[in-house]
């Protein structure tokens, strides 16, 4: 900050703030390095490699804060500095023959930053001395270096004319061991307890394999039977770190501790889908699926989905084809705990130290959407024209509804609407011009409990008078709506044999509208956002 700088509590009494103020150079630029190569070995096997390096240099932005109290923080927004450099190599062999194709691949990446710590100068008074301007200074840990192995193997086996199987698989391990910055960029704070390990020394393994059997059973019948799996595997000791909050005061005491969490995941997805051929051009087909999701320290240990989706494409006339989608899927989860989350961070002494009635992070009744029960309704229209034989139409209708029917806080509903539209124009073989235009529509239902801290955040209790965690009367709804219109145009011309030229123009109007209301009777008072 500038010498003659006048600190206070708020922005409104930074007095010196406009003559301190200066224009700066917000820029990216990128540079990439790419060598590749290939060669056939025989008439069944062949060979490649490529190399690519890439430097990402400039500044972004980011917004920073000083605080021990997140909710009320003295904030800044800085300009970060962005000093990338990032290495891939990778060695693939290939096998072709009559029945089988093979493609196996080795892959390397290295990505590294030359900037670990964003520092600022505290333009606020807020805190003791030491926090405060001109002393108190503020630091950001920036984007660690790390580097990825992976492996990767995708082919087909060709049974028969009426059979065929698919299935691609790959194995990455993602690894991070940066050297620890210190708990806080403030040396005049008092810090006892250092960081528990010179690293992370981290490692995040990630497997994912898809199958699919293709048979034809009968001359008009298509079918296939498909298995999917991700998986992702955490290899992390589990440290507790004693933290600094938010640079704005000393080490706090052991209770405090807070620590690192794993969170391995597991999909599994199983099912099949049967088309069979009608007249005019038609065909109806129906697609079963069954979703299973295992998770570790999150509120819910297992997710079950069933999704079943029928499908009918009619193509009366030899210019016009119509495709149709309808989707039904139910998501069952297991009961909800929690305070999985908040046993899994916080230390044991401040565990012990916290009455039961109060011990957890977010809301007993508030839901996270993703691990919700769930029913949903999906539909799709996709139609194309072509009027002749230098056109083509195209329109696309979506809706999707969401209920969220044992959430009692948190999302409880959100639709979704689409209409899209696009022409196509083939003038000649070196120019064609598209231009296109949609409107989307989300709508959300929320609600939530507002509530303080202490004794105001008990949520179990039935008898009045009710803290304020356990009082309907507390809650409030949200209901939000986002539109979006969207116009463009794309343009695409060859002038010669190894040039091509584009242009593309798009406009896009967004427009968000948040609605609060509260129970009649409540003593809360909301104010829809502008």
């Amino acid at each position: 900050l500038p010498d003659n700088w006048v600190s206070g509590i708020n922005t409104s009494d930074f007095a010196a703030l406009s003559g301190s103020l200066r224009k700066f150079d917000r820029e990216l630029d990128r540079d990439r390095l790419f060598a590749g190569i290939s060669a056939k070995l025989s008439d069944n096997w062949s060979v490649e490699s490529n190399l690519s390096y890439e430097e990402k240099q400039g500044h972004g932005d980011v917004g920073g804060g000083i605080y021990i109290d997140g909710a009320s923080a003295d904030a800044a927004l800085l300009r970060s500095p962005v000093d990338y450099s990032t290495t891939e190599v990778d060695l693939g062999l290939s096998y072709d023959a009559s029945k089988l194709h093979l493609h196996g691949q080795l892959a390397y990446s290295d990505f590294d930053n030359d900037d670990d710590t964003l520092t600022w100068q505290n333009p606020y008074s807020n805190y003791g001395p030491n926090v405060s301007y001109p002393s108190g200074y503020g630091g950001l840990g920036l984007a660690p270096d790390s580097e990825q192995v992976s492996g990767r193997l995708t082919g087909h086996y060709l049974f028969s004319s009426t059979m065929r199987l698919q299935f691609d698989g790959s194995y990455a391990v993602a690894s991070q061991d940066q050297d620890y910055l210190d708990y806080t960029v403030n040396e005049a704070l008092v810090v006892t307890e250092p960081v528990p390990a010179n690293n992370y020394d981290g490692e995040v393994a990630t497997s994912i394999f898809n199958t699919r059997l293709m048979l034809r059973p009968m001359a008009k019948m298509n079918a296939q039977v498909f298995y999917k799996l991700r998986d992702r595997d955490y290899d992390a000791e589990r440290d507790g770190y004693l933290y600094v909050r938010g640079d704005g005061g000393n080490q706090p005491a052991s209770k405090f501790t807070v620590y690192n969490t794993n969170h391995d995941l597991t999909s599994q997805i199983a099912g099949f889908e049967v088309d069979y051929r009608l007249p005019l051009r038609s065909k109806l087909s129906f697609e079963y699926e069954y979703e299973d999701v295992e998770r570790r320290n999150a509120a819910v240990e297992e997710t079950e989905e069933d999704r079943y989706t029928l499908g009918y494409r009619i193509q009366p006339w030899s210019n016009f084809t119509a495709r149709m989608h309808l989707q039904y899927a139910d998501r069952a989860a297991d009961t909800y705990e929690w305070a999985q989350s908040y046993y899994a961070l916080l230390d044991a002494e401040l565990i012990n130290a916290t009455p039961d009635n109060q011990r957890y992070n977010n809301h007993p009744q508030l839901m996270q959407y993703y691990m919700a029960n769930r029913e949903r309704w999906e539909s799709k229209l996709d139609l194309t024209y072509l009027p002749g034989e230098r056109w083509n139409l195209n329109m696309n209708l979506l809706w999707q509804d969401d209920d969220f029917d044992k959430s009692n806080l948190g999302l409880t509903g959100a639709t979704w609407g689409r209409l899209h539209i696009s022409a196509s124009y083939v003038a000649s073989e070196t120019f064609s011009g598209t231009v296109y235009a949609g409107y989307d529509v989300y709508e959300g239902e929320q609600t939530s409990r507002a509530f303080r801290g202490g004794q105001e955040k008990n949520a179990f209790e039935i008898y009045p008078p009710l803290p304020q965690a356990s009082d309907p009367q507390q809650n409030w709804d949200l209901d939000a709506t986002d539109s979006s219109t969207t116009i463009g145009l794309n343009l695409q011309w060859l002038p010669a044999k190894d040039m091509e030229l584009n242009l593309d123009y798009s406009f896009v109007d967004t427009t968000s509208e948040q609605d609060y209301s509260t129970p009649a009777g409540s003593s809360l008072v909301v104010s829809d956002l502008p």
